[in-house]
């Protein structure tokens, strides 16, 4: 009986949720803002100036606020040594106990600077977590903001179905209208009612909810996680899809907006602006040697494919018997976790000690780390791979430029959940394209000196022959989002259509 009534529920939830169908389409009317930030994308290829005009920048405008966000916290040092140089003032976040919420974190020491109207360097972790609480604070003091390389503002937030079922049903989570979930106060009601099932004699209390689900309860207190509906192909059945996106609202409380990086329309966070309507500006640096200053300037593709393709010519990229021919999807996740990985290290050490005769110190190569089954990364590391790996997603770093032989061993796609949420919105062979080049750029490139990479997928291969057909593409997509945000936010607000 508890059965059926069990199956019942989740019958009766999913033809709400139905109902309540949530898409990218529908969150455009959802994220739209009344004001918009003025967006610059810095676009231009690594070692060309981006974070040498942002400290210019700053310099310039040495009485005007800003929060600098960086990928790692040795780059926040860079700033702040050079702030220390120019007589900049400048803090980074301090772990600060709150004596309201009980809690000693560097979200309550941002809080506090944010107060003071300071100068901020933070990590993009720490940024994201920013709460709506302080817009107003970043909006009195006019702060500039400073993205040194794109951040996650929007992807699949993965959670157990179950346990969504398990939160939904007994009503510790509910959504709104606009599909935003929502952590609800009765949490304890249902709590207390397990409790006293387990224990009679046990008292009904209330205390701060300290669990397994502390992120997924933060995000929700900060209107940042939304049920997405996808349906299968039968009508019939639904995935439940947990999706983050960063709260508009905090974004366009600066006063305007830098974003440092490359291939930028190859990047999610394109995604985002398109979907809360804010028109972005393409610029890229350049160095004027007369005056001894970088200067921002419209973006040119050509001129990009002309840059690009320079460096392409520094790339000795590996054609030989090692090289995979055939399949276009070998080397992809789902390849790598049915082939026999033995072979690929083989061929990885032939590489090195036939075809380039090198030592260790010059390698640098990646792949996938695996599932908890097959941990791919580590059965490649044998055999004199385990010192010289660094993840395919890292990026803002000088740390490897002296590395010179380079091996990516993956054939880069998007992952199911992504794909399915943005296979309209993100071109796969860019976002591919995209994660190789910034992976490249870690090494000896960098500074113009000549690399030896091998590309195992001939698919990846392809993409670097095929680079000016793609900078093309998305070159064209910038100039048809822009058209596409101008004309939704006037048709969205002229038919008050938004919430």
């Amino acid at each position: 009986m508890q059965q059926k009534n069990k199956e019942l529920k989740i019958k009766e939830l999913e033809q709400r949720l139905k109902n309540n169908k949530m898409s990218l389409k529908t969150f455009e009317k959802v994220g739209l803002t009344n004001k918009t930030v003025p967006i610059t994308i810095i676009d231009a290829i690594c070692g060309k100036g981006k974070t040498q005009f942002s400290y210019q920048n700053i310099k310039d405008n040495i009485t005007q606020k800003f929060i600098y966000v960086t990928l790692y916290m040795s780059e926040t040092q860079r700033l702040l040594n050079f702030c220390e140089r120019e007589g900049i003032q400048i803090q980074t976040p301090k772990e600060i106990y709150d004596k309201n919420t009980k809690t000693k974190n560097k979200s309550n020491g941002l809080r506090v600077l944010l107060q003071q109207g300071s100068n901020i360097v933070m990590t993009h972790e720490l940024f994201k977590i920013i709460n709506g609480d302080v817009l107003n604070l970043i909006e009195k003091y006019d702060y500039v903001l400073y993205l040194d390389e794109v951040m996650d503002l929007i992807h699949p937030y993965r959670f157990l179905t179950g346990d969504l079922y398990l939160l939904l049903l007994n009503g510790i989570l509910s959504y709104d209208t606009q599909s935003k979930l929502l952590w609800k106060e009765n949490y304890f009601d249902y709590y207390n009612k397990c409790m006293k099932e387990s224990d009679s004699n046990y008292t009904s209390r209330k205390t701060t909810y300290v669990g397994v689900f502390n992120d997924l309860k933060a995000k929700c207190e900060n209107n940042s996680l939304y049920l997405f509906i996808l349906e299968n192909k039968d009508n019939k059945t639904i995935n439940l899809e947990l999706v983050y996106i960063f709260p508009p609202k905090i974004f366009t409380s600066f006063k305007h907006i830098y974003v440092l990086t490359y291939m930028f329309e190859a990047q999610l966070q394109s995604v985002y602006f398109k979907l809360i309507l804010n028109e972005y500006e393409l610029k890229t640096v350049s160095y004027n040697i007369n005056l001894d200053r970088y200067e921002l300037k419209d973006y040119d593709v050509e001129e990009a494919k002309q840059e690009f393709n320079s460096y392409k010519n520094l790339m000795n990229i590996y054609q030989g018997k090692y090289n995979d021919i055939g399949k276009k999807t070998n080397y992809s996740y789902t390849y790598l976790h049915k082939c026999d990985l033995k072979s690929i290290n083989k061929i990885m050490r032939n590489i090195k000690e036939r075809i380039w005769k090198v030592g260790t110190e010059e390698i640098l190569w990646t792949t996938i780390k695996g599932n908890k089954d097959e941990n791919i990364k580590k059965e490649l590391s044998k055999q004199g791979f385990k010192s010289n790996f660094i993840p395919m997603n890292m990026r803002a770093t000088n740390d490897y430029k002296y590395k010179t032989h380079l091996m990516y061993i993956y054939n880069r796609y998007m992952k199911p959940d992504l794909k399915m949420l943005f296979k309209t919105e993100l071109n796969e062979d860019i976002y591919a394209l995209s994660d190789l080049v910034q992976w490249v750029f870690r090494s000896a490139i960098r500074d113009n000196k000549p690399i030896n990479l091998f590309l195992p997928s001939e698919r990846m291969r392809g993409l670097i022959d095929n680079s000016d057909f793609f900078f093309d593409l998305m070159y064209k997509q910038y100039i048809e989002k822009q058209e596409y945000i101008k004309n939704k936010r006037i048709y969205i607000l002229t038919n008050k259509i938004v919430k």
